[in-house]
């Protein structure tokens, strides 16, 4: 009698029962403003590029192999840390909660409140974001795991033309920052905006501006005292600051292209990997429970073998057979599972950095900033420090132009990164560090 359940059991397993349970999309809606904020009020927001969640450079193979195991591609996700933080600004910006709110390689001083996050999981099933947020006083607003499991509407454009399919996150994300900035009165939204400015002073000139904050064992700033109405060494540090804004909204223009050069490819895959993602969780469950069924099976039959009636030993017959064949599928379903990863792992190969070398020409110095948006950003903010350290002045506007490369014969999927080491990048930073007397002008350089 034990046997047949056990039979009957294994036909109900083999026939499938594993199902995906409902899911809904979109069911967080962002809170805007109900009317327009005064300026003093606003406060600018930078957005990290998030912490892809695997290691930069090249990958040991033993590393390599642990990650593709947990469904984890390397080309994909740093692209994703790029895409998703563009994602969060653009939610912000809707919020009309923010005043400037831009997408940034590296923490600024130059924001009042920083954003930064790490990619925990997204297979385009299940996004898991690690979320934290903290103000130019140190304050920490926001320190949060949020996540989400799509369903698959969420990726029928035709029903959500304009959303993304994890936009559920990025609305929680921004509904508990405006909570948080909620909180804060006027006059401390206004300490926070002065904070910034003193914080990003002491960094171009500790001598000058060291003193004028405080910060406690906890990390928190406050203000010792204002500098005077009109000082001309924190109007130049203003000036600075503001040629640092511009130099992020080009690097933020870099990552508005990088992303909408891989929305369409990165919403095909993303559709494709949540379909493979559940498809590989219900193989790998059903395939655990045959082996589990199968491997009862053949005991049970075995144990019968040895009965001399002959409807038993029929039936243990049956069950060594549908043991073996129950085994024998769950080993398939394995190897089809590695196939959908192989599949995943294939079509990851295409995301590549795609940032050019940006030139800036200063009273006829040439400056070109070469490498990952990192490297450019923090080649940046060397060259302003030493120019602020030579009492440089910064009188009229700044610009960039991007290098242009030839175009890249790569497939849809593929970004190429052309930042490769050349004789300007060294002629270039030999020239950043050379001083010069009276005010430099920043103007577009010739074409």
């Amino acid at each position: 009698m034990l046997l047949r359940c056990a039979l009957v059991w294994a036909l109900f397993v083999a026939g499938g029962c594993v199902s995906e349970q409902v899911r809904y999309a979109h069911t967080v809606d962002l809170v805007t403003t109900a009317e327009e904020l005064p300026e003093e009020q606003l406060l600018d927001v930078a957005v990290v590029v998030l912490d892809s969640g695997v290691p930069e450079g090249e990958i040991d193979p033993e590393i390599l192999e642990e990650l593709l195991k947990e469904q984890i591609f390397t080309n994909i996700r740093r692209a994703e840390s790029r895409y998703l933080a563009i994602q969060i600004q653009r939610t912000l910006e809707a919020s009309g909660h923010w005043g400037s709110v831009r997408a940034a390689p590296l923490e600024s001083l130059a924001s009042d409140v920083n954003i930064k996050g790490k990619i925990l999981q997204s297979d385009g099933d299940r996004f898991r974001l690690e979320i934290s947020a903290t103000d130019a006083n140190g304050r920490l607003w926001i320190e949060k795991t949020y996540a989400l499991e799509t369903a698959a509407v969420a990726y029928d454009i035709r029903k959500y033309p304009d959303t993304d399919p994890y936009q559920d996150v990025f609305n929680s994300i921004a509904n508990d920052l405006a909570a948080a900035r909620d909180h804060l009165d006027s006059k401390e939204l206004a300490e926070i905006r002065t904070v910034a400015q003193l914080r990003f002073a002491a960094d171009l000139s500790p001598d000058a501006f060291g003193e004028h904050l405080a910060q406690d064992g906890k990390g928190f700033y406050t203000v010792q005292r204002l500098p005077a109405y009109g000082d001309p060494m924190f109007e130049r540090a203003l000036r600075v600051r503001e040629r640092e804004y511009l130099f992020v909204d080009t690097l933020n223009q870099h990552y508005e292209n990088f992303s909408s050069n891989i929305d369409d490819p990165y919403g095909r895959w993303r559709k494709f990997a949540r379909e493979e993602a559940v498809a590989v969780r219900e193989l790998n469950a059903e395939k655990n429970w045959r082996y589990l069924v199968g491997g009862l099976t053949l005991a049970m039959s075995i144990l019968y073998s040895n009965d001399n009636n002959l409807t038993e030993r029929v039936v243990s017959n049956v069950g060594t057979y549908a043991g073996l064949e129950i085994i024998k599928s769950g080993f398939a379903r394995r190897a089809e599972a590695r196939i959908h990863a192989a599949t995943l792992e294939e079509l990851s190969n295409g995301f590549e950095d795609d940032l050019k070398p940006l030139v800036v020409e200063m009273e006829g110095n040439t400056y070109r900033l070469t490498g990952n948006a990192q490297a450019q950003y923090e080649e940046w903010q060397r060259l302003l420090k030493d120019l602020y350290a030579a009492e440089t002045g910064f009188l009229g506007d700044a610009s960039f132009e991007i290098e242009e490369e030839p175009e890249s014969t790569a497939e849809e999927l593929q970004i190429i990164d052309p930042s490769e080491p050349d004789e300007g990048a060294a002629k270039a930073q030999e020239e950043s560090q050379t001083e010069t007397d009276g005010d430099v002008v920043l103007s577009p350089p010739e074409a």
